[in-house]
């Protein structure tokens, strides 16, 4: 295992895949644009190994990027199949887990499989988001174990993301394991507080955002976050001061003006919470009151549960915050809830991953993610 102490202070580069570099088959968002250098100790294993990727040297396929949910998985994967495929003249196939999922199937449907096959592996390189998810697939599993294969022999870079559910050792079948175990596994870490520091410090140069010290430290405590999502609300709180604080004349930002940022953007945050949770209703012709309810009625507990998995799983929100959306319930109740939900998807209960799927598919084409970007 390759990781890196959470306090590490380095950058990642963050690019984007240009359309005409994935396959039309991609349900990965690829929207970080920009060019990040490298920042850190030159010794350091993690930035060694990032130097490596970006140079095609030594580097064991596949590599599997693990760690919890919003660490910054995906967008450092994407940013790593950039610079990989850079120049090269087939297509990347990126999906999520789900998506692979759903276009196997597709594939058995239409009897295409090997058509499907020989797609990928056409393909310049292959990642696949929440790899995890693809647990109790066996068939789905297997599958991709003979497309690991055909890269392998080709000597084609993969990408995987997972979760730390990926530490359960029935994860996942164990010849689709022994694929992985013969590449890299990279633990990857949240922003420490001294990592934090370096990257508001350098942002806000960067786009000519000056802070005062307090501020700076303000804004350090407070973003416990990745770096792309540091980037980003530093970038907002720019134009913010632009163009909605009428009183703002420029100079160092001051503390008090940050928290009332930071006010506004929580505020945002509540109206992601409530289109999910609106989303989830619609799907099953329920009101958004009623799910939070007390209600017993099965339809609603379990529109309930799933709501609480898509809060807990996309917005990464903790379980006690979750508790007070739903009317101050035990942080303990909403753990139930989601490992219900979780445990059901695991076990391919077939109309739940669909509902599931067409509710994240929602949730995406209509951009509420970006809400409260």
């Amino acid at each position: 295992m390759l990781s890196a102490a959470p306090d590490t202070v380095f950058s990642i580069p963050l690019t984007t895949l240009r359309a005409d570099q994935v396959t039309g088959e991609s349900d990965v968002g690829v929207g970080f644009i920009g060019s990040e250098k490298f920042v850190g100790d030159p010794a350091n294993t993690a930035l060694k190994f990032f130097l490596n990727i970006e140079q095609r040297e030594n580097v064991p396929w596949p590599v599997v990027l693990a760690g919890a949910s919003g660490t910054g998985k995906t967008a450092l994967a994407l940013s790593i199949a950039s610079r990989v495929i850079q120049n090269q003249e087939n297509p990347a196939a990126i999906f999520s887990a789900s998506g692979f999922r759903r276009r196997f199937a597709t594939a058995v449907d239409t009897n295409s499989c090997d058509q499907f096959h020989d797609s990928l592996a056409s393909a310049s390189l292959l990642f696949i988001d929440n790899l995890h998810l693809l647990s109790g697939f066996d068939t789905v599993q297997n599958q991709l174990t003979a497309v690991l294969d055909r890269f392998a022999e080709q000597e084609k870079p993969v990408l995987f993301t997972v979760n730390e559910k990926f530490l359960d050792p029935d994860c996942l079948s164990h010849r689709l394991v022994s694929r992985l175990s013969g590449g890299l596994c990279v633990n990857v870490h949240p922003p420490g507080s001294s990592a934090r520091e370096k990257i508001v410090s350098d942002f806000s140069q960067r786009c000519s955002l000056e802070l005062s010290d307090e501020a700076k430290l303000f804004l350090a405590d407070e973003l416990k976050l990745t770096y792309p999502k540091i980037r980003s609300i530093l970038a907002n709180l720019s134009n913010w001061l632009q163009s909605d604080v009428s009183n703002y004349q420029g100079g160092p930002v001051e503390k008090v003006l940050i928290a009332e940022y930071l006010d506004t953007r929580k505020q945002s945050n509540f109206k992601v919470i409530d289109f999910i949770i609106q989303e989830v209703a619609d799907s099953f012709k329920l009101k958004p009151a009623e799910i939070k309810s007390s209600s017993r009625k099965q339809s609603i507990v379990m529109a309930r549960g799933i709501a609480i998995y898509f809060l807990r799983n996309t917005l990464c929100i903790s379980f006690s915050r979750i508790g007070e959306v739903f009317g101050g319930r035990d942080h303990s109740t909403i753990i139930h809830a989601e490992n219900k939900i979780s445990k059901l998807i695991k076990n391919q209960s077939t109309e739940l991953i669909e509902k599931v799927d067409r509710i994240q598919r929602s949730i995406q084409e209509k951009g509420i993610l970006d809400i409260g970007s």
